[in-house]
């Protein structure tokens, strides 16, 4: 992997997309389907919100945290919200394939396996050298909107939910843009980076 310093944004893109492969790679031996297994809103929802709701308390409150650095927490994000984009190819394809494009419910199916989450990684489409600011309300723009709609159906059942179309539009958003956060970090959050990319790496 080439150095993130005097990168290209492609370069600076493409060196994202791989360490979180990468780190997905090791941790889905962990994951089984503990993810997924009570639903969408009880264990797939939930893991996106707590990690969300980090970034706010660091970003907007600006309360860092002493146990997970901000690299940690935008691509533990992007993972579980490409996980969340697995399971919404695999249950609903038809709404996946209306939205998606570069990437199919056939590829992307958590049915296929650890691949698909690789799929949808590399399907992202994000700009890797903008600033964290930009990247960070680009991500609440996508965030919100889902939580209110999730959030609604949660508490009863006759709400008003969000298509899952909209769903699979909104989902790529969060990750795309906690994809494009995690590249900003690199420059402005840099020896949290470092520390972050070392460990990703060093997991083979």
């Amino acid at each position: 992997m080439s150095d993130v310093t005097g990168s290209s944004r492609t370069g600076r893109h493409d060196l994202v997309v791989g360490l979180l492969i990468g780190l997905h790679a090791h941790k889905n031996r962990g994951y089984g389907d503990a993810w997924r297994c009570r639903g969408e809103l009880l264990s797939i929802f939930t893991n996106l919100a707590r990690k969300y709701d980090r970034l706010v308390v660091a970003l907007d409150e600006g309360i860092r945290s002493a146990d997970e650095r901000l690299p940690d927490t935008a691509g533990d994000l992007c993972v579980y919200t490409g996980k969340y984009l697995t399971w919404l190819a695999e249950e609903h394809p038809d709404a996946f394939d209306a939205v998606s494009r570069g990437a199919s419910s056939e590829d992307c199916s958590d049915a296929g396996g650890p691949d698909a989450l690789a799929h949808v990684l590399l399907a992202l489409e994000f700009d890797g050298a903008a600033e964290a600011d930009l990247c960070w309300a680009g991500l609440k723009r996508a965030f919100v909107p889902l939580e209110v709609g999730l959030m609604a159906q949660a508490e009863c059942e006759g709400a008003e939910r969000l298509g899952w179309e909209e769903k699979v539009r909104l989902a790529w958003g969060v990750a795309a843009s906690s994809a494009a956060l995690l590249a900003a970090f690199s420059d402005e959050e840099p020896d949290a980076w470092g520390a972050w990319r070392a460990e990703v790496e060093a997991l083979g």
